[in-house]
Order: structure tokens, then C-alpha cells, then sequence
């Protein structure tokens, strides 16, 4: 039986030295994928759910090192190893600033091996528990504790921010004609579709029920509105697998200083409202 019950994506182009370590590899994961590119490797990746990554830098297509830089920017958390034949300290301070967790030099032994697997293992747990703590469970948005911090952190550091708040249209009717499971669906939909149509560095987040909110960094007030309004297009049109479409109110407001988060939602709410007043589906700013 597998040590962890956790899925390790290896990469390795020499196939003797690939077919020996998946022997090793199998004593401690449950899911092995071998695969001898990068190019594979970010196919796999993306078709597999993946915890670690383990890969050699020498690779036939593109480096392993791009590799994990072209990976982080779909998971920037990921759990990465990477090892060479060359005790290079370029390939080094290249892998460190990818936050990797491990660096090792073949051939290596089995208990540096461990040890390495070991750390990669208590980092990817502490990670999880982290994300617990500031997700939400149904959505896997980020949850109220979360938003609040984000909040604190861009006022902290004087980012200037654009503020959306958003609310399902009618999600009563929709709960009440189709049933809470549906129901739960079109909001993991809708964080579906969010996720998919706004940049790594917005921050996205559940506030309550059908409400969610998002902070988007350095944007003014016109392509704050244009963005807004291309999200409530795009979530329109997303497939809820109902008979109708499902739209979104969007209340929209720059930061200007507010020395609270509460504040803030209390400022914003005002224009949220008015696009329920005012017919529902749209995007009305403060």
C-alpha cells in the first residue's frame, strides 16, 4: 500500500531511469503519472488531478524549469521537486525562485528521497488546512474570513482597488422551482465561470448566499464598469443546465479610502440595490 494517498505527476525523459523510479515511486503514491516531455507533462496536468510534482530540468521540448514556472500560473501553490545531473547553482537560485519545495542532484539516495518527499508531504498538508480555513466549502471561493483580510492587506499597502459586489437574480425562484441541490450547482457554476474570465491577481469571494464579491487592483472607474459588464455577459451566458438563463445584479464602487471593510460594502450596496430597483441584470456604479 501507498504511503500517501496523493497523486504525483514524475517527468522524466530517460526511459530506463523512468522505469526504475516508478518502481520506487509506487511504495509511496497512490496515482503515478510517468510522462517523458514537458510538453505532456502540462497536458497531464491538466487533465489529472495532481499534488506533487516531481521533474528532471533536462527535458527534450522545453526545460523543467519553464515547466514550473508555466505550472505555477496555473496553481501557484503547487508542490514541486525538481532534480539534475549538475550541481549547477544557476539551475539553483533559477529553482528557488520558483519557491520550489525540493533540489535534488542524481544520482540521489533513497533517504534524501524521503526526506525531500517527507517536507513536500507536511508543506502540501499545511496548505490544505490553510485553505480550509479561508474557503468556502460549497463554492471554493474564498469565504468572509478571507475577503475581510484581503481587504486589510490592499488598504495596508495602498493598493488602489476597483469593488464589485454581485447578487444572483431571483435566486429564490430558482431554488424554489428546482431545489437547493440546483441551486447549490448554479453558484459553483457561477464561481466556475467567475474564476475562468478574471486575472490571477483579482480576488474573488463568497460574502454570504447567493452575494459574492471582487477586488480588482489598479483600475479605474471606466474599465472598472467595462469590466463588470463583460462579467455579467459572460455569466449570462454560462450553461447552469436550467431551462432559463441565470443573470446577476452588480453594485461597483473604486476604494476611496474607507477605513473599514464594512464601510465599504455599506457604499457599494447602495448602487447593488438600485440595479434591483432598476430591473435586475446590470451593472450600476456609485
Amino acid at each position: 500500500m501507498a504511503q500517501y494517498d496523493l497523486s504525483l505527476l514524475y517527468v522524466e525523459d530517460d526511459i530506463a531511469t523512468a522505469t526504475s523510479m516508478e518502481i520506487i515511486l509506487k511504495e509511496y503514491f497512490k496515482n503515478i503519472h510517468v510522462v517523458n516531455n514537458s510538453s505532456y507533462a502540462l497536458k497531464t496536468f491538466q487533465e489529472n488531478k495532481i499534488d506533487i510534482v516531481l521533474s528532471d530540468i533536462e527535458l527534450p521540448d522545453f526545460s523543467g524549469l519553464e515547466l514550473i514556472h508555466k505550472l505555477k500560473k496555473m496553481h501557484s501553490k503547487l508542490i514541486v521537486v525538481l532534480f539534475s545531473a549538475y550541481d549547477d547553482k544557476e539551475y539553483l537560485f533559477e529553482a528557488i525562485k520558483l519557491s520550489i519545495c525540493g533540489y535534488l542532484v542524481k544520482p540521489f539516495h533513497l533517504d534524501q528521497f524521503e526526506n525531500v518527499m517527507q517536507k513536500c508531504v507536511q508543506k502540501l498538508n499545511e496548505e490544505k488546512m490553510h485553505q480550509l480555513a479561508y474557503t468556502d466549502q460549497l463554492t471554493g471561493a474564498y469565504n468572509r474570513h478571507k475577503i475581510v483580510e484581503m481587504f486589510t492587506s490592499l488598504k495596508n499597502d495602498n493598493t488602489p482597488f476597483g469593488f464589485i459586489i454581485m447578487d444572483i437574480d431571483d435566486f429564490k425562484k430558482i431554488n424554489d422551482t428546482y431545489g437547493h441541490t440546483k441551486g447549490d450547482f448554479v453558484l459553483q457554476q457561477l464561481v466556475v465561470c467567475m474564476k475562468a474570465h478574471i486575472r490571477q491577481n483579482d480576488f474573488f469571494g463568497r460574502w454570504g448566499g447567493e452575494e459574492f464579491v471582487l477586488f480588482i487592483p489598479n483600475i479605474d472607474s471606466l474599465a472598472l464598469f467595462n469590466k463588470a459588464d463583460s462579467l455579467r455577459h459572460a455569466l449570462a451566458q454560462h450553461n447552469y443546465k436550467l431551462d432559463k438563463p441565470v443573470t446577476v445584479s452588480m453594485g461597483i464602487g473604486l476604494y476611496e479610502g474607507e477605513s473599514t471593510f464594512e464601510q465599504l460594502v455599506s457604499k457599494v450596496d447602495k448602487a447593488l440595490y438600485k440595479a434591483k430597483r432598476d430591473g435586475k441584470n446590470r451593472v450600476v456604479p456609485i
